[in-house]
């Protein structure tokens, strides 16, 4: 049986930390995305001692096309070199902004990290997912927000948003998950998910579910075979993923 490989986005802390811990529990060996090699390489010796898993690590920067490349390269290499398969991509690197810039600035900014380079990401390593050797295929999850719920935001049944770089850049992420996989179909599996609100760094840590919480989402999605694509899903009440309204 070959190596499962799972490759984590802003993954050295927070909810991206927790998906590659329960990733690494469920089958899969996790490859620890970070801009930070060394924050990436502390992350993994701390999983290491902690849990005994083996995660693998990668620098990557997502704004970054270099990074990007050079984080296929490492891919396809640990691929070849240890008879694996690259089965699944989560893109849950993201970015609040910084209120204090320019609104253009500001907005810029975000949509840079939280959609350009998603999209990027998908682009990139959609060859690697189509040669998968999961008999479901290849996966990607991308980690969305209820924030960017246009359903949940027309009917009045979310707060209000006052961080509308953010909101409508996880709209636009959820947009991406349709149309990449309306395209992909048949080929290569693109869903969503919302973590919930987490209390984590990107927040100020104001959240009520720990970020261990906010990825079961994340986990029970990528261990089901009989997931399809172009879903939404969301963990909360219940003791197993239920669609969340885009």
């Amino acid at each position: 049986m070959s190596i499962s490989y799972a490759l984590v986005t802003g993954a050295n802390q927070g909810i991206g930390y927790e998906i590659v811990r329960g990733l690494g529990k469920i089958g899969f060996t996790p490859i620890l995305g970070c801009r930070s090699i060394s924050k990436a390489q502390e992350a993994a010796e701390k999983l290491a001692a902690e849990d005994h898993l083996k995660v693998e690590i990668v620098e990557l920067d997502v704004t970054s096309d270099e990074s990007i490349l050079a984080a296929r390269e490492a891919v396809e290499s640990l691929c070849r070199k240890n008879n694996g398969s690259f089965d699944l991509l989560v893109n849950n690197a993201a970015i609040m902004g910084d209120s204090s810039f320019p609104i253009r600035e500001y907005f810029a900014t975000v949509f840079e990290t939280n959609v350009t380079s998603v999209a990027i990401m998908m682009d990139t390593f959609i060859p690697l997912l189509e040669k998968s050797q999961n008999p479901a295929g290849g996966h990607i999850i991308n980690v969305a927000s209820t924030r960017g719920s246009l359903t949940l935001g027309a009917s009045g049944n979310i707060v209000r948003s006052t961080i509308h770089p953010y909101s409508t850049s996880k709209a636009a992420v959820n947009l991406l998950s349709i149309d990449y996989g309306r395209n992909w179909e048949g080929k290569v599996r693109i869903n969503s998910v919302c973590p919930g609100h987490c209390s984590t760094n990107l927040n100020g840590h104001r959240g009520y579910k720990s970020p261990e919480d906010g990825a079961k989402v994340v986990l029970q999605v990528a261990a089901d075979p009989n997931v399809g694509t172009i879903g939404y899903y969301q963990l909360e009440g219940t003791d197993k993923y239920t669609p969340a309204p885009f």
